[in-house]
């Protein structure tokens, strides 16, 4: 299906007061080494982000030693966002939802990033 290393996170459910709650998305994953970047699919919402594989392995890394809340990456071309978020169930299980939603970029958002590109 996809390129190199590829794995699924999956929604996950916890309890919260006696309630089951489901949270993220299925997401697909994989490196494409061609491009160099890593895909993120939610294929039942036909939406991708892509992100730079050492961006991605970089921030990820430097998060989960620090366990901030959440980890955002966009993708200014797909107007894209992937978000990922530490959650803790009742039962003490550490993990993370993640999902990708569409965003239309601002106008500072697209100059600050078409000045970082040096366009």
């Amino acid at each position: 299906m996809g390129g190199f290393n590829e794995k699924v996170v999956s929604r996950i459910s916890s309890k919260i007061d006696g309630k089951e709650i489901i949270q993220g998305a299925t997401l697909r994953l994989h490196e494409n080494r061609i491009e160099g970047k890593v895909h993120f699919h939610d294929d039942r919402n036909n939406l991708k982000v892509e992100v730079p594989i050492s961006e991605f392995f970089k921030k990820w890394n430097d998060w989960k030693s620090k366990i901030n809340s959440h980890l955002i990456f966009t993708d200014a071309q797909g107007q894209t966002k992937l978000s990922i978020y530490i959650v803790t169930s009742s039962e003490g299980i550490l993990d993370v939802v993640a999902s990708i939603d569409k965003v239309t970029l601002g106008i500072n958002f697209k100059a600050i990033n078409d000045f970082v590109q040096g366009k």
